[in-house]
């Protein structure tokens, strides 16, 4: 596990996890790119561990997915990301 308290992190099977603005007010892009296609699921947690969203994306190699979190609270947040072998998390704040 990397955590990149920048919003960035890079490991060999991901090219780029990049998660913005940080901080962030009404929406949290995520910028993924990975070395291959593959099933990838994307989690965000609030900073007590509850799971406040989630998306599962079949066959993805590269994107930009972009949550509304103008109604969340303002605190810090955690993605969670989890393709084949490999648990990544990037930190970011809510405004």
């Amino acid at each position: 596990t990397i955590s990149a308290p920048t919003g960035v992190a890079v490991v060999e099977e991901i090219a780029l996890i990049k998660v913005y603005p940080n901080p962030a007010k009404d929406v949290c892009n995520i910028q993924l790119e990975l070395g291959k296609s593959q099933h990838v699921t994307i989690q965000l947690f609030n900073n007590i561990g509850q799971q406040v969203w989630s998306k599962k994306m079949n066959d993805f190699k590269q994107g930009i997915e972009t949550i509304d979190i103008a109604k969340f609270t303002a605190g810090v947040y955690f993605v969670k990301l989890q393709l084949n072998n490999s648990v990544q998390t990037v930190r970011f704040v809510k405004e």
